[in-house]
């Protein structure tokens, strides 16, 4: 049997739900690589020089956009299945 509306529209909110909850476990991940890179760009890591710090936080900035927004497609295509169901 097909689901409610209602039970279709509380599907959606949790999986709005657990989406932010990934959201915020990427952003915790970037945050633990830029102090890592913060460090880099300070000279307090030996080996490291300070641009090759700031090529790889450009990097991290780059992935973790790239993460986030297909996250957020594969959230909104999910959540357009569940209310066409």
């Amino acid at each position: 049997p097909r689901a409610s509306d209602e039970s279709r529209r509380e599907m959606v909110k949790e999986l709005g739900r657990q989406a932010e909850n990934g959201k915020q476990r990427v952003r915790k991940i970037r945050r633990g690589a830029m102090d890592v890179v913060n460090k880099g760009k300070q000279g307090k890591l030996e080996g490291i020089s300070k641009d090759d710090a700031f090529r790889v936080g450009k990097e991290v900035e780059a992935a973790t956009e790239e993460v986030l927004l297909a996250f957020k497609g594969i959230v909104e295509k999910k959540q357009r299945s569940v209310m066409d169901d």
